[in-house]
C-alpha cells in the first residue's frame, strides 16, 4: 500500500523488478505516468485516484492491460466540471 506516499514516476519504475506484484494502491501520490504499470506482468488491480494521471493515461493503461482492475476518478476534472456547471 503506497497510498499518500512520496512515490513518483522514477521510484515506481523500480517496482517493475517485482514480477509477482499483483496489487498496488497509488491513491494520492505524484504518479503522472502509467508506463511502469504496463510493464508489471502480474498486476491485477490498482487504485489511481488523486494522482497526477489524466483520464487519457488511464484509458491507455486499460487498452494495454484490459484485465487490470483500475480504480480511478479524475477528481480535478470532476471538480472543474462541477464548478463550470454552477456558473
Amino acid at each position: 500500500n503506497l497510498r499518500h506516499s512520496k512515490i513518483n514516476n522514477e521510484s515506481l519504475r523500480l517496482l517493475e523488478a517485482l514480477p509477482n506484484l499483483e496489487q498496488i494502491n497509488l491513491y494520492g501520490t505524484d504518479i503522472s505516468e502509467a508506463a511502469s504499470l504496463e510493464k508489471m506482468p502480474a498486476l491485477k488491480s490498482t487504485s489511481l485516484s488523486s494522482t497526477k494521471l489524466k483520464q487519457i493515461d488511464v484509458d491507455q493503461l486499460k487498452l494495454s492491460k484490459p484485465k487490470l482492475d483500475i480504480q480511478f476518478i479524475d477528481l480535478k476534472a470532476l471538480a472543474e466540471g462541477l464548478k463550470s456547471s454552477e456558473q
